[in-house]
């Protein structure tokens, strides 16, 4: 019986942390690569960005309490500017021992435009949906997965979006799926 310490447990938990490399938003000449993030990398972001928020209403003179009251999306914004920060990576790196992340700091991101950050966030959340496609499909839509795919010319034109870990896991919850129901 496997255990969270075994090593085949460890592999199929690096599968959805590799790297994927995109187009940098509004451009296909800039590729930045992107990768899911753990729950302590997205806890400590979160912790993070509390902390950003806090001190910067402080040395402004502000309450933190007041300030999330007056601008309910003041923290979301401080949050997923951690997030894309930890999760993005220079694209030429990740094949090397050592990955450098694309942005400096949080403050550059801070210094992009509102829309170019909503952009690099949403294609977090979608490289996330990329990776593990079943954690959003239901019975029903795993059913309409299964029949296009059953109408393609060839399956391979329907999955060759999914890199090879998704593709492996899809095929396991094709299998469970189909064996709890037989």
């Amino acid at each position: 019986m496997p255990k969270f310490t075994d090593e085949r447990v460890a592999a199929a938990l690096r599968g959805p942390r590799t790297f994927r490399t995109i187009d940098f938003p509004g451009t296909s000449e800039v590729k930045v690569a992107v990768r899911c993030l753990s729950e302590a990398e997205i806890d400590a972001a979160r912790l993070e960005a509390q902390g950003k928020l806090r001190r910067e209403c402080s040395a402004k003179g502000w309450d933190p309490v007041a300030s999330t009251d007056m601008d309910p999306d003041l923290l979301r914004r401080y949050t997923e500017r951690e997030l894309v920060f930890a999760a993005y990576y220079d694209h030429e790196t990740v094949t090397s021992g050592k990955p450098e992340r694309f942005f400096p700091t949080t403050g550059d991101l801070a210094s992009l435009d509102a829309t170019t950050v909503s952009r690099l966030f949403e294609a977090y959340t979608d490289h996330q949906l990329w990776v593990s496609p079943m954690l959003t499909l239901g019975d029903a839509e795993l059913k309409e997965l299964v029949t296009a795919l059953g109408n393609e010319s060839s399956a391979s034109v329907g999955l060759q979006g999914f890199d090879r870990s998704t593709l492996a896991r899809c095929v396991i919850s094709l299998a469970s799926r189909l064996r709890s129901t037989t």
